[in-house]
């Protein structure tokens, strides 16, 4: 979805976020582009700059073949199904199984950076 990494899957949750990813610059900026981008804009909706919102770990996973690759997407679209938050993965408005059922995305796919303005018009008008 950006210059930066290849985006195959995602799904954030009330306390914990998930994405599969194929980097192409270092993955520690990535991973701060991440927590500083949402954590000022999370400070800014709350009114609370001063405080901590992400931990300082993240737990990243080498994916080495392709059968770990589908499973990780697996696990990934089905976190909501398995924290009780929805039936299916589709339903999960904030996650990849949800824009992969209504814009035909292959699964293994990555995003096309093209799609960005439609996927966030989909998300906003769900």
């Amino acid at each position: 979805m950006s210059d930066r990494y290849h985006l195959y899957a995602w799904c954030v949750l009330s306390n914990h976020v998930h994405v599969l990813l194929k980097p192409t610059i270092d993955f520690e900026k990535i991973t701060q582009g991440f927590k500083g981008y949402t954590a000022y804009q999370i400070y800014g909706l709350q009114n609370q700059r001063d405080r901590v919102f992400w931990q300082d770990e993240s737990y990243d996973h080498w994916c080495r073949d392709e059968e770990k690759f589908y499973r990780i997407i697996a696990y990934i679209e089905n976190n909501p199904v398995k924290a009780n938050l929805c039936i299916s993965p589709d339903q999960w408005r904030w996650s990849s199984a949800y824009v992969r059922e209504k814009f035909v995305w292959k699964t293994g796919e990555a995003l096309r950076p093209e799609w960005k303005s439609e996927i966030l018009e989909l998300v906003k008008s769900s």
